[in-house]
């Protein structure tokens, strides 16, 4: 038996989970609809998360070569310099991915450095610099995500961001990075859906700032992607009878400025460190210790001279041979590559159903602009004899669109 009034009360408490869940949901779609403010609380929500993760997941120390490369140069910055003196026994210090001559210096670019740089001068601990930079990844993929889709789908996007890269993994728990250019990418995807679909050419800047934060962090994307996104703005605005004057005055003018600004910056770093101005720290390293290049097409260089056994066994015992599989195997190669981003990106393979059912959908102009910087990302990463997730970043907003194209598209059916 029931006691008087149960059935009542059971009543009122199915009630009462439909107006809980329409009130989170109108909660939801006013603040996907408020811009910046959405774009604010994926920010809070990613640096609100980690440093609640603290206790259990603390400040990561540094395990890998890389890492200590960035430190270098984060260390240097801090300390006012561009870079240092060789040490005069600099032959016993010799270590990986660390310029020792002509002047001791992380042989990456700058930008990366300068973000821990920051975080350890105003914050005494360098992560605080990674820590800042993912939750501002993640803020700007949401603001991407906004210019080439709905505003809750968007804000969905980011979420699932924050929830899957932005907390948990290495671009957020380690000192490699991979929030900086992927805020860079960001801006710059951002900035081109918003100049071609709403007018605004003001964003040409945004472009340019967004080109301009990636060639200081992974020159060879920054020009993958200027040229892949300068193809498409150029369609786009033909396409729409955009004057010609329009486009070199207000958009092609205004990102000219910017990245002249930032290849001067980039001559003056690179006079300072090797001491030519178009010889980037990473092409002075490879000169000196390099056998096999990134790249499959390019042929071995004659094996240097090694003074540390350790060093000839990684560059010319690993990495050559990296390189030779990569020649023999480039389809199995091909499919590595995929497989590692897809483990990074979608880590539990269900969210993979939406893009293995939508695969071709291609009905709006946004959806093949994305398909087509897919495509342009797969053969940026195709001759590279092997690949990290973070060679993704710059692409990574891209990712998150493709699948939120298919998840749309299920919807709507």
């Amino acid at each position: 038996m029931t006691t008087p009034g149960t059935e009542m009360v059971g009543i009122s408490d199915r009630g009462r989970a439909p107006r809980l869940l329409t009130r989170l949901v109108c909660g939801y779609q006013w603040l996907a609809s408020r811009e910046m403010l959405a774009c604010g609380a994926i920010l809070a929500l990613t640096l609100g998360l980690r440093a609640a993760l603290l206790p259990w997941l603390p400040v990561p120390q540094p395990t890998i070569h890389d890492e200590f490369s960035y430190l270098l140069a984060g260390d240097t910055y801090a300390h006012g310099r561009l870079t240092n003196p060789p040490h005069p026994f600099w032959q016993h210090f010799e270590t990986f991915h660390v310029l020792q001559q002509p002047t001791y210096a992380s042989k990456y670019q700058p930008l990366q450095g300068l973000v821990l740089a920051f975080g350890q001068k105003f914050f005494g601990q360098p992560w605080i610099g990674v820590y800042l930079s993912a939750g501002l990844m993640c803020a700007a993929i949401c603001w991407m995500l906004q210019g080439w889709i709905s505003p809750g789908w968007a804000l969905l996007g980011a979420i699932l961001c924050v929830l899957r890269v932005g907390v948990l993994s290495y671009w957020m728990n380690s000192y490699f990075g991979g929030a900086v250019p992927g805020i860079g990418g960001a801006l710059a995807l951002g900035a081109v859906a918003r100049i071609w679909r709403k007018g605004q050419f003001g964003h040409s800047i945004t472009w340019a700032l967004g080109l301009a934060i990636i060639v200081l962090s992974r020159p060879y994307d920054a020009a993958v992607l200027g040229c892949a996104t300068s193809a498409i703005l150029l369609w786009f605005l033909r396409k729409s009878r955009t004057p010609w004057r329009t486009i070199c005055v207000r958009v092609g003018l205004p990102a000219l400025m910017v990245l002249t600004m930032c290849a001067a910056a980039v001559a003056y770093n690179d006079y300072r460190v090797t001491g030519h101005a178009l010889t980037l720290p990473y092409q002075a390293h490879e000169r000196q210790y390099a056998m096999a290049s990134m790249f499959t097409m390019m042929p071995l260089i004659p094996e240097p001279q090694y003074r540390h056994s350790v060093m000839r066994q990684f560059y010319a015992g690993w990495t050559v041979g990296v390189r030779a599989y990569a020649q023999a195997h480039p389809v199995a190669l091909m499919l590595r590559k995929l497989d590692v981003f897809d483990g990074f990106f979608f880590p539990f393979w269900p969210l993979l159903i939406p893009v293995l059912l939508c695969p071709y959908d291609l009905a709006t102009a946004e959806e093949r602009a994305t398909v087509f910087l897919l495509l342009v990302f797969v053969l940026m990463i195709a001759p590279l004899i092997a690949i990290q997730p973070h060679y993704a970043a710059v692409f990574a907003g891209l990712i998150y669109l493709r699948f939120l194209h298919s998840l749309t598209r299920l919807w709507s059916w």
